[in-house]
């Protein structure tokens, strides 16, 4: 050893340039490893990512094609009309017709049979008033056979009947048998005054083809001939010629 320094001496500016070279190298080294002298830290444990949070807003809308809108006019379409309100009062005779309409409805529905709603109609006829004899008269017709008809004739030979309950019973002389209508008829052109007598008349100047005034007697006569005619004759009641006026 003693040789080889002797023969290889180590130059001082040699090791002074490997000292600062050293030192360059530390030093570099430590500005590049932080200054954690470095040390590196441990990365941080992995989390396991949060799941996400429920659906709280709604859906976003679906694309749809935009809505065109119409520029030609809309045709108006009106409500249904209401039911018309009475607004004009009922006049007095309105009224007087309703009640006695309701007061004949109300007798026909208490009585229990055709027979027994008849005979209280026939029963209170002459009490009631004049709209009520109205009302009552086409029921008494329905409900009066031929058989009954005696009962109703009083009404139709009163010339004091209200005019439009006459109509009704006279009407139906028409539509009962001829051998029951027609003398009533003739007992009419018999009756001084009587509102029917003229048209009565005229339908038996019809029937019998030929006019005899006021002659009771001789439209009896013409009376029978037409019955006579047909196979019919009159009833025992009704062969008695009505008195002349």
């Amino acid at each position: 050893l003693d040789r080889m320094k002797k023969s290889n001496p180590i130059s001082p500016t040699v090791i002074l340039g490997f000292v600062a070279l050293l030192a360059v190298v530390i030093f570099v080294g430590w500005k590049l490893s932080g200054p954690t002298g470095g040390l590196t830290e441990a990365p941080p444990p992995a989390v396991a990512p949060k799941a996400p949070p429920a659906q709280t807003e709604p859906p976003a809308p679906v694309n749809r094609p935009p809505t065109i809108t119409s520029t030609l006019p809309q045709p108006q379409v009106e409500p249904p009309a209401a039911p018309p309100m009475q607004t004009t009062p009922k006049t007095p005779e309105e009224a007087a017709r309703e009640a006695a309409d309701y007061k004949i409805g109300m007798i026909i529905e208490q009585e229990q049979t055709p027979e027994a709603t008849r005979d209280k109609l026939l029963l209170l006829f002459p009490n009631f008033t004049a709209v009520e004899k109205d009302m009552a008269a086409p029921h008494i017709v329905n409900l009066t056979g031929d058989e009954d008809l005696p009962r109703m004739l009083p009404f139709l030979k009163n010339p004091l009947t209200p005019p439009e309950a006459m109509e009704s019973f006279f009407n139906d002389m028409l539509n009962r048998p001829p051998e029951l209508g027609w003398p009533v008829l003739v007992d009419l052109i018999g009756t001084p005054r009587h509102p029917m007598a003229e048209r009565a008349k005229e339908i038996m100047t019809t029937i019998v083809g030929e006019d005899h005034g006021n002659d009771v007697t001789k439209w009896m006569d013409g009376l029978r001939a037409q019955l006579e005619q047909q196979g019919l004759e009159l009833p025992p009641a009704a062969g008695a010629a009505a008195p002349q006026p």
